[in-house]
């Protein structure tokens, strides 16, 4: 008998996440600084300026769907904290600013993990052979993307 998929899923979301929360507060690189830039840049510029703009080291120079991504991401990082998209108060970096961009990080992978659950619902109603042990290492390997890599690398880069 097969178990629900959810029951296979469900603690391994939950760990990633668990352990991307206990990572907030951790240090802050680079990468936090460059992505905070590029949402101000794309939140604050029109589109035909994103890939022109030389008023920063950090040019955006990622594929136009990231440089959308970021722009929507940046709506919603204002309705929170307007400051953290604006170009001239870039340099000013609260706690509260970690969080919020951290959680962008998270919207994101919770984004993924719902199209992985999609994915192997498919893949169990289509192919009723794949066994509990091999949806959970699949769904290890997407949980696993959580906290290793993503749009941001939040455990290794933030």
């Amino acid at each position: 008998m097969q178990s629900s998929l959810f029951s296979l899923c469900f603690p391994w979301l939950l760990l990633s996440l668990s352990i991307q929360c206990l990572l907030i507060p951790s240090y802050k690189s680079t990468d936090m600084d460059v992505h905070r830039y590029w949402k101000a840049l794309t939140y604050s510029y029109p589109i035909q300026k994103w890939y022109s703009d030389t008023t920063s080291q950090w040019t955006l120079d990622y594929p136009p769907l990231f440089a959308c991504l970021e722009w929507f991401l940046a709506q919603l990082v204002a309705i929170v904290d307007k400051h953290l998209v604006q170009l001239d108060q870039l340099q000013i970096t609260t706690l509260v600013d970690v969080w919020v961009m951290r959680s962008t990080v998270i919207l994101c992978d919770l984004c993924l993990a719902h199209a992985g659950y999609l994915h192997l619902s498919i893949l169990r109603k289509y192919q009723p052979q794949v066994s509990d042990i091999q949806l959970s290492i699949m769904h290890i390997c997407i949980t696993t993307k959580f906290i290793y890599g993503g749009p941001y690398t939040l455990s290794i880069q933030w």
